[in-house]
């Protein structure tokens, strides 16, 4: 089998192996959501972590909201109208181009 190949199969191989790890996890909440509720409930004497992060309660919020940082732009510009010409430099040549000195040639 060459190299390309078994990466390619490697590759395929990893993928898949996150899809049933995140589709067995999905099934895994899914089954303690059905069978506990939303109500605080115990596993062999510790509470469950799943039904405190999933409280209300358990969100911590800022004390005070901050206000949106919005940058200063300092003068506000004019904007041009219609009445407002539109000054667009005129196209010109170029510089002259840049060569080595004749000498070093």
């Amino acid at each position: 089998m060459s190299s390309r190949v078994q990466t390619r199969t490697i590759s395929t191989v990893l993928k898949l192996a996150i899809i049933v790890m995140v589709a067995w996890a999905q099934a895994i909440s899914l089954s303690h959501a059905t069978t506990y509720g939303e109500a605080p409930h115990e596993h062999e004497g510790v509470a469950c972590d799943v039904g405190i992060l999933a409280s209300e309660e358990a969100a911590i919020l800022p004390a005070t909201c901050p206000a949106p940082l919005v940058p200063s732009l300092g003068e506000a510009q004019p904007q041009p109208t219609a009445s407002t010409p539109v000054w667009i430099w005129p196209p010109e040549r170029g510089p002259p181009p840049r060569s080595p000195p004749v000498n070093h040639q």
